[in-house]
Parts: structure tokens; sequence; C-alpha cells
């Protein structure tokens, strides 16, 4: 589910008013603290922030790319680097949302 969120999201926020924006962080935020919210322990919310984080932002980049073909091979290598990236960033987010879920409580 985190994955098609991932996908969904970077989708929305290629072709939209997100698109070349840093609002795109903002929302991608919040749909990662939400999905931090529903995880019902800490292995779900790992999982889940690595597999949001990555194809939030593979998909992004991907939906994104507005190059040539013969540099299509040099931009997948980029986007795997700042899609590993990504995945951290969605273990941090994700942690907040399980965070907030936990004193909510």
């Amino acid at each position: 589910l985190a994955a098609l969120i991932g996908v969904i999201c970077g989708f929305i926020t290629a072709h939209s008013f997100f698109a070349a924006s840093w609002t795109s962080l903002i929302f991608w935020s919040v749909v990662g603290i939400g999905i931090g919210f529903f995880c019902a322990d800490k292995k779900e919310y790992l999982s889940a922030g690595i597999t949001f984080g990555f194809f939030v932002t593979i998909s992004f980049l991907l939906f994104g790319f507005q190059g040539a073909s013969d540099k299509f091979a040099g931009f997948v290598v980029f986007s795997l680097g700042l899609s590993i990236l990504g995945a951290f960033c969605g273990i941090v987010l994700t942690y907040i949302g399980l965070s907030l879920r936990r004193v909510r409580r």
C-alpha cells in the first residue's frame, strides 16, 4: 500500500501545480507522516517508510523526465541514488507519524 501511495503522490506532484515546486516536499511529508500514524509497530513503520520514500522519489523523477532518450541511462542511475535518499527520508517521516500516534494515546 505504501508503494502505491508513493507512486500516486509522485505522479500527482509531477503533473500538477506541485510540479517544479518545493511545496511537493510538504505534500510528501504530510502523506508520509499520515502513513506512519497508521503503522502498528516499529517493523511496519520501517518497511512503510522505506517503501513510500523510495517510490515517491523514483516515480516523481521518472514521471517528470523530459530529457532525450540517450540521457535516460544516466538519469536512471541518478534517480536510483536520489530514491535511496528518499527512502531514508521516508523512514523519518513515518517515525514522526508513529510517534504522534503514541502521543495521542
